[in-house]
C-alpha cells in the first residue's frame, strides 16, 4: 500500500526533513505504508470505531 504523504518529517524550517515527503510526493515517489490493509484487518486486537 502507498500513501501520499505531503508534509515533511520534521516540523523545524531549518532541518533537512522539513519537506522531505513533499519532495518524494512531487517525484510520484509514494511512501510505502508498514502494513497492508489485509495484515492489519487480521490482526487479533484491531478495534474499529465508526463515527456517524
Amino acid at each position: 500500500m502507498s500513501s501520499p504523504l505531503v508534509y515533511g518529517q520534521s516540523a523545524d524550517p531549518a532541518s533537512p526533513h522539513h519537506t522531505d515527503q513533499a519532495r518524494l510526493y512531487a517525484r510520484k515517489q509514494w511512501v510505502k505504508g508498514e502494513f497492508t490493509e489485509s495484515e492489519i484487518a487480521r490482526n487479533p486486537d484491531l478495534v474499529v470505531t465508526r463515527l456517524r
